[in-house]
């Protein structure tokens, strides 16, 4: 299927090769140079007994559960080229029809990226490589924009008028300079924890799902004032941290972790800051309750695409390098790239390919005679 993808020469024959891909289902979006473009949800999706995929685990004894087949190709979720005139993905649902019932049990990521992905995208008529790739380093929240009268309440609340009023002057874009960013996810991630051991009677690691505090939050469920309070007076030490000391990212290298060795050859890149949230475009999830926010997870690739000009504009970029060796000079030469939001153009015409050569390595299998 893999081959069938990068060998299709539009977007028939990419979507044909998409029925024979069968590892665990993913979003997958193409576009061709005539104009045919959509979303389709690949890989297998059993069908099961009970008629939806269960959230915890189920017996698998009694035969409730057991696969019967595949959910068909043709009922997975997908769109092609809406009249709206764009897609926007971000690991959210993208439907709420059957189709989209028999492949998940409706645990999909937050509705937050996408939707700013589509307020930018509707901010203006036209867009180019330029503005898709400014897209991508947006460092706003549409989560933020959702709960941030919930916290100027949690901060007036606990007696901080000050806070609250620093946080509605925000412009509620986490950049490296922003105290308030700090102030709001500070706020945030000590109520979830808060929230969740009181939930549970104690504290520990358990299951507790972000959108039961925004349930709460919107008062579907009973939420203690003091919890509130004391998650604004926490957050409150650290209302004049920049996001950028407090939310950094370390790029781990398999053989970082070789006691000495891994530091003396610099296999990783340590404390590097980080602009955007868990749900800013520009993604930079997370974990703890207080600062310091350890990035969890960020974007493994950028990739803009200008069909009408594949060549001439657009990119590619990594946060790290092509090579893993840490002498090689292209271990972790995109990384500053990656940080400020420029691409490396990867041209698709042969020509401009040599053009651009540098050094070509030539595998020659070793000739083991005939037999």
């Amino acid at each position: 299927a893999l081959e069938g993808r990068g060998a299709a020469e539009n977007g028939d024959e990419f979507l044909l090769a998409m029925r024979g891909f069968n590892n665990p289902h993913q979003i997958v979006v193409f576009a061709d140079t005539s104009g045919a473009w959509g979303y389709w949800m690949g890989g297998h999706v059993p069908v099961r007994a009970s008629g939806t995929p269960p959230h915890f685990p189920v017996p698998g004894w009694t035969g409730e559960h057991d696969w019967k087949d595949w959910v068909p190709f043709e009922e997975k979720p997908h769109v092609l080229a809406p009249e709206r005139g764009y897609i926007a993905t971000a690991n959210n649902a993208q439907g709420r029809d059957e189709g989209a019932l028999q492949v998940t049990d409706g645990r999909w990521f937050g509705p937050y990226r996408a939707q700013r992905i589509s307020e930018l995208l509707e901010s203006r008529d036209l867009h180019d490589a330029q503005s898709l790739l400014e897209i991508q380093m947006d460092a706003g929240s549409a989560f933020v924009d959702r709960h941030m009268g919930h916290a100027v309440e949690a901060f007036r609340g606990a007696g901080l008028p000050d806070l609250a009023s620093r946080l509605e002057a925000w412009d509620r874009s986490a950049d490296l300079e922003s105290t308030e960013a700090t102030l709001f996810h500070s706020w945030w991630a000590s109520l979830l924890r808060a929230y969740r051991n009181d939930f549970y009677g104690g504290e520990g690691r358990y299951y507790f799902p972000a959108r039961v505090l925004e349930d709460a939050l919107e008062g579907k469920l009973d939420l203690p004032q003091e919890l509130n309070n004391e998650a604004a007076h926490k957050a409150a030490e650290f209302a004049d941290m920049p996001w950028g000391e407090v939310h950094q990212l370390d790029l781990d290298h398999p053989m970082s972790v070789v006691p000495v060795l891994g530091g003396l050859l610099r296999f990783g890149r340590y404390d590097i800051p980080r602009v955007g949230g868990p749900y800013s475009i520009n993604v930079a999830g997370f974990a703890g309750s207080q600062p310091p926010f350890p990035t969890a997870y960020g974007p493994s690739q950028r990739h803009v695409v200008d069909m009408g000009d594949p060549d001439g504009s657009g990119g590619f970029i990594l946060p790290g390098g092509q090579s893993g060796y840490p002498s090689n000079v292209h271990s972790f030469d995109q990384l500053e790239l990656w940080r400020e939001g420029r691409l490396w153009l990867l041209p698709l015409d042969r020509a401009r390919v040599e053009d651009r050569t540098i050094a070509t390595i030539t595998l020659q299998p070793e000739s083991r005679g005939s037999y």
